[in-house]
């Protein structure tokens, strides 16, 4: 009855967050080029407070912009994951939702065809 749907809509919004932490780890923290950009990202901002203490304005300022291209570059990195993870449970979606439209016409045709044979 109603409790059971409800448990299913918990438990299918449990797996697909459990689906989407997956993939956003497989597409994302997996790669190569999130982890090189991270850690580029990590040593250029550790340069830059180096060169902060030293007081010397053009390498901060190069150090600064440099700093700002790979933040720039690793949130695309993850913007593009995200909209795939995100495309991929639109498709997800779409396809349960049409398992359950056809399973609801199966319902009701079923009754149908049980009210007419016995009546």
């Amino acid at each position: 009855g109603m409790f059971e749907k409800a448990l299913l809509v918990v438990l299918v919004s449990f797996l697909s967050a459990c689906a989407s932490e997956g993939l956003a780890y497989l597409m994302l923290y997996r790669t190569d080029k999130y982890n090189r950009l991270r850690t580029s990202l990590e040593v250029h901002v550790k340069k830059l407070e180096k060169k902060k203490e030293g007081d010397k304005k053009k390498k901060v300022d190069r150090y600064e912009d440099q700093v700002k291209t790979l933040s720039r570059d690793l949130a695309m990195v993850k913007i593009q994951s995200t909209l795939l993870v995100s495309l991929s449970f639109v498709v997800l979606i779409a396809f349960l939702n049409s398992l359950c439209v056809r399973a609801n016409v199966d319902f009701e045709e079923g009754l149908r065809l049980h009210t007419h044979t016995h009546t």
